[in-house]
């Protein structure tokens, strides 16, 4: 078994329906542990940033809906482990584009 660790980053808005931003997806033959998402809202105004788990399978699930302050960060998950098989994707919103995250993981192979 060996382990990779990344830090995949996200930012600006899309053009897709509903603003989804994938911001990661399993590879094929791994399993994936997020281990923290970090947020920084570089606008003025504060926003909400919803994040969504869509299995291998096609089933959407959200997993975490949070507000942000204007010129804030905040770093939502910490301590908790969120697990993805194989094929699965982490959706999350961005409407305004000023939200800066990144998530932290390690990739089981």
């Amino acid at each position: 078994m060996s382990v990779e660790y990344k830090n995949i980053k996200s930012s600006g808005t899309t053009s897709q329906s509903l603003n989804w931003v994938q911001s990661y997806y399993v590879p094929t033959g791994r399993t994936a542990l997020i281990t923290s998402i970090n947020l920084c809202n570089t606008g003025t105004a504060p926003q909400g940033v919803s994040f969504y788990l869509r299995s291998s399978g096609g089933t959407f699930a959200p997993i975490l809906i949070v507000p942000i302050d204007g010129e804030a960060t905040l770093e939502v998950i910490d301590g908790q482990k969120i697990v993805m098989l194989d094929g699965d994707k982490l959706y999350n919103t961005n409407p305004s584009g000023s939200i800066d995250i990144v998530v932290s993981l390690m990739e089981i192979y």
